[in-house]
């Protein structure tokens, strides 16, 4: 309790938080030591209605144990929000566990498909280019062992010439985490002409698609319609001459 008190007290995300339960805000509360928030709904019972604040150290093994734990079941972004928020309250929660939940490998492998996702796969090309010319990217992760420098997932770059396979690890799925490791690889292997992944949000992200503009890599998703859309958004514009 000591550890988890001074670990609640020194977080720099809620010091805000600190300030106004210290002046009697409504919304915040410190009951025997600890920072609370008031839940918002009326079935909560303990602590007369607050939930206790969670310092950012404490977050993914929370969200980790709403959502994947057996007795959990890998349920959905809504009731993974529901099982968390019935007892503990952070910052940006609820982009922070949809984010998760998003990430998690096995969700992605056994959810049911949508009619909208049943799109055919492009057809596997021949591949006659210089090494490092055509990769093909992927993250991993959700329920991997976390490092020790808190890294959760990986980032594996496929080189579609010469077989060459490497894996990044990463602290989350963000897509300013995947453009920095992609820049270093880059750095070190060379800019490729073509780069290949699944239709992840974030391989779709405004920041990749600027990352691609700029480097003149093409972008192939899996999925024909997806891949049209991207190339549709990272065309320049025509001077039609009137």
């Amino acid at each position: 309790m000591t550890e988890f008190r001074q670990r609640q007290t020194t977080d720099p995300g809620l010091q805000s938080y600190w300030t106004h339960a210290r002046a009697g805000s409504d919304d915040f509360k410190i009951i025997r030591g600890l920072l609370y928030r008031r839940a918002p709904w009326s079935s909560t019972i303990t602590n007369d209605g607050y939930v206790l604040v969670l310092p950012a150290s404490a977050e993914c093994d929370v969200i980790q144990m709403g959502h994947d734990t057996p007795l959990s079941g890998h349920m959905g972004v809504k009731k993974t929000m529901q099982r968390v928020a019935s007892e503990f309250y952070f910052p940006k929660m609820q982009r922070k566990i949809a984010q998760f939940v998003k990430c998690c490998h096995i969700c992605q492998m056994v959810r049911n498909k949508r009619v909208e996702d049943r799109q055919p796969l492009q057809p596997t090309e021949v591949i006659d280019t210089p090494p490092f010319q055509d990769l093909t990217i992927d993250v991993m992760g959700g329920n991997l062992p976390v490092t020790a420098q808190k890294n959760r997932y990986v980032l594996s770059i496929i080189c579609n010439a010469t077989g060459w396979v490497e894996a990044r690890p990463i602290k989350n799925c963000k897509a300013e985490t995947i453009a920095d490791e992609l820049l270093k690889f880059f750095c070190d292997k060379g800019f490729p002409k073509v780069m290949k992944s699944d239709s992840m949000t974030s391989f779709k992200s405004e920041i990749l698609v600027a990352v691609r503009d700029k480097l003149g890599i093409q972008a192939r998703f899996s999925a024909p319609s997806l891949a049209r859309q991207d190339r549709k958004s990272t065309s320049k514009p025509r001077n039609d001459v009137t």
